[in-house]
């Protein structure tokens, strides 16, 4: 998923860098696990030997393509950006000795379900003139700062108000 223009080329850079710090521990970034994450339904499928219905599931929860999905129900594909980040600064704190950090966002990740803005995206947040949520949302899905957050959600508001024109 591509929050708008650019977040992808960051979230690129952030991994290299992560990879970076990987590597001065010891640690090959490809011992990571960076296939996609497989929800219980999905796993049911492949489980009972149906791979038609696991695609077809995971297609549906995720919004990928025919290949992709096939790719990530068959263990080849690779996870979303954020996600494969995600992992590897858990394994690279978890190698630092922070497993304490993992554990306090482990816990506050456990509310995430009561998260009314699960599932939103920052585009249909700014269609519906809800600038704070969408705020709230690229904070969550990049980690951004307040201002950082605020001054991208705002260019992306004025970017959408020209493409309307």
């Amino acid at each position: 998923m591509q929050l708008f223009d650019g977040t992808d080329d960051r979230l690129a850079r952030l991994e290299t860098r992560v990879d970076r710090a990987l590597l001065r521990l010891g640690v090959a970034p490809d011992e990571v696990d960076v296939r996609p994450a497989l929800s219980e339904q999905v796993m049911y499928w492949v489980s009972r030997g149906s791979l038609i219905h696991a695609i077809r599931e995971y297609r549906e929860e995720t919004g990928a393509g025919l290949k992709e999905s096939k790719d990530a129900v068959e263990g080849v594909g690779v996870a979303p950006p954020l996600e494969r980040l995600e992992r590897k600064l858990d394994l690279l704190l978890a190698r630092l000795g922070e497993e304490d950090l993992l554990e306090a966002e482990a816990d506050e990740s456990g509310d995430a379900a009561a998260d009314p803005l699960e599932g939103e995206t920052v585009d249909s947040l700014l269609r519906q003139d809800r600038l704070i949520e969408a705020i709230k949302v690229y904070r969550q899905q990049t980690g951004a700062g307040l201002a950082v957050a605020k001054e991208a959600v705002e260019a992306r508001q004025r970017q959408m108000g020209r493409a309307e024109r």
